[in-house]
């Protein structure tokens, strides 16, 4: 995938998916939420291994894909 076609991607879900920044941990960035996303329906792998790979839980990683799929959809 080019740089353009993932920021053609990215521009529509800037504004569902704004999070606000809490004192306990800062949000994920709108483009690593899509490129964990992109990686799983890409790939074969599972939610633990794409999880660990930036850092998350395999509850959150599947949250977080779900909810990329759901604004890429609107």
């Amino acid at each position: 995938m080019t740089q353009a076609t993932f920021i053609d991607l990215l521009e529509p879900l800037h504004p569902n998916m704004e999070c606000q920044d809490t004192t306990m941990l800062l949000p994920f960035p709108t483009d690593t939420w899509l490129a964990i996303a992109l990686l799983k329906l890409a790939t074969s792998t599972n939610l633990h291994y794409v999880g660990h790979l930036f850092g998350m839980g395999k509850a959150n990683t599947g949250e977080d894909i779900l909810e990329v799929c759901s604004a890429l959809q609107d």
